[in-house]
């Protein structure tokens, strides 16, 4: 029971923390100042895998995708920092702490104080994840995403004009939200995976920074920069090219509805990839 408390005091602690960010980052300038500090951050500790003792030519590949990952995101926000008002990408992080709360939360509930049987997510590369986690990570995003836009709405009635661009980029039903938001957490999921792969190849355990021969996590008891982000980066990079095209594109705009039955078929095919 120890343990899951303090899986929650962390996770609770996590969510606290990144809506605490979006109630202070409300200006463009702010927001990007926070993305230059997790870009250092994230520079420095992949660096480090390159000048920590366990080097091993094996080391480039991995890191190479990490960073092609981070880098995407990095773009991904910029754009939608420059197109779109900064609460598009705050409701972004927000939709993710929730399916990484609501996955570590539920997960350790059922396996652990419920004592239900649960198979893995991923037994090699993720022992500690599980489907119980995964659906409740699912869920958290689905409702997660429709009620920050909800709260993005508030924020903005006052200043909702004909030619604001909130009303034009973003006039998508509600349905369509929670679509997205389903989409979102199984990307999100997706990518905390690749990085956890990334992990177990390089032989560490969590994104640390190499400093005189000590290996220092930058975010104690919660790894590094990179391990806090790692469930952002595909779902960025995605939020962000479908937004781009929807502006210039409204068919894609109407397209998410379908995105649900693509993520379907991708857990189906992953399962089953698990099974054999």
């Amino acid at each position: 029971m120890g343990k899951i408390t303090t899986l929650g005091k962390k996770s609770i602690f996590g969510l606290g923390f990144a809506f605490a960010v979006i109630g202070l980052c409300q200006t463009k300038i702010s927001f990007i100042a926070g993305l230059l500090l997790l870009c250092a951050g994230a520079v420095w500790e992949t660096w480090s895998i390159y000048l920590g003792p366990g080097y091993t030519d094996k080391d480039f590949p991995p890191t190479f995708k990490v960073g092609l990952l981070f880098a995407g995101m990095l773009i991904g926000f910029s754009v939608l920092a420059e197109k779109f008002p900064v609460w598009y990408c705050l409701a972004l992080i927000g939709t993710y702490c929730l399916v990484d709360v609501c996955a570590n939360l539920w997960g350790s509930f059922w396996s652990k104080t419920l004592k239900k049987p649960t198979r893995r997510f991923a037994p090699i590369w993720s022992p500690n994840k599980t489907w119980a986690g995964v659906w409740a990570g699912l869920v958290g995003g689905s409702f997660g995403l429709p009620l920050l836009i909800w709260l993005m709405q508030i924020h903005y009635q006052p200043a909702l004009t004909g030619e604001n661009i909130f009303v034009q980029a973003y006039p998508f039903s509600q349905y369509a939200s929670y679509a997205l938001g389903f989409t979102i957490a199984w990307l999100a999921i997706r990518g905390d995976l690749i990085f956890s792969q990334t992990k177990r190849q390089l032989g560490i355990k969590d994104f640390t920074v190499n400093w005189r021969g000590r290996q220092i996590c930058l975010l104690r008891s919660h790894g590094g920069v990179l391990d806090r982000v790692d469930s952002w980066t595909l779902a960025t990079i995605f939020v962000a090219a479908w937004l781009h095209l929807s502006l210039y594109r409204p068919l894609c705009r109407d397209l998410i509805i379908f995105a649900p039955m693509l993520v379907a078929i991708d857990i189906v095919i992953y399962e089953k990839r698990q099974l054999t």
